[in-house]
């Protein structure tokens, strides 16, 4: 199983880090290069944040440079958003491995340019698990928002245990603010209990990629 965070919002790293660093679980956070320590994105991290994610034994995934969307753009353009942007986090960060497309959104020439530039896989937002032969450039996630219930999540982490599927829960912002595909603390929290609790293996996007396609 593995928690990821898109967009790279500030308050994931201020309200949701200490609540996987008290319980002892890795997760995966796929940035958004150009706004980080850009002034007009005061909400989302900075370098240092990204610095201590990693430090901490968190992954950092790219999002690309922008956030636009991909599949209304040119060539050149999907090229500078993917490979540009994975650079830069490369050298902040150390490697950076795998991808999550923007709105979920992708076609045949935004997959060519992510496999050509190495990831490993990437993440969209298909609803659904991972079962053995998935396509690791297309894996499914269960969102969490305001909407979620922890029963909820309890039964999809049960049917991946079931299925002997790869369960990837997709967060965005987390805090008590109600915008957007949000999620409270409280319930990172039940979340996070529920797993230590079940002892469910918790992995990075990066590691689950591996063992998949090994």
């Amino acid at each position: 199983m593995s928690l990821s965070f898109d967009d790279g919002w500030r308050c994931s790293y201020e309200q949701g880090l200490p609540i996987l660093d008290e319980a002892q679980l890795p997760s995966t956070h796929y940035i958004i290069s150009g706004y980080l320590d850009d002034q007009q994105f005061p909400r989302y991290m900075n370098l240092d944040h990204l610095r201590d994610l990693t430090a901490r034994g968190h992954e950092i995934g790219c999002h690309t440079a922008s956030h636009k969307r991909l599949p209304t753009e040119t060539q050149r353009i999907i090229e500078e958003e993917i490979l540009l942007s994975r650079r830069y986090l490369e050298r902040l960060v150390g490697s950076v491995e795998t991808f999550s497309y923007p709105y979920g959104e992708y076609d045949q020439r935004i997959v060519a340019v992510v496999k050509r530039a190495g990831f490993l896989g990437a993440r969209s937002v298909h609803d659904g698990l991972n079962d053995e032969g998935v396509d690791p450039f297309v894996l499914k996630c269960k969102a969490v928002t305001l909407r979620t219930t922890i029963r909820e999540v309890r039964k999809w982490i049960e049917a991946a245990r079931h299925r002997q599927a790869w369960l990837v829960l997709m967060f965005h912002q987390i805090d008590h603010e109600g915008r957007g595909p949000s999620c409270t603390p409280e319930m990172l929290g039940a979340i996070a209990r529920h797993l230590v609790d079940s002892r469910i293996p918790v992995v990075t996007v990066r590691d689950g990629l591996k063992r998949l396609v090994k």
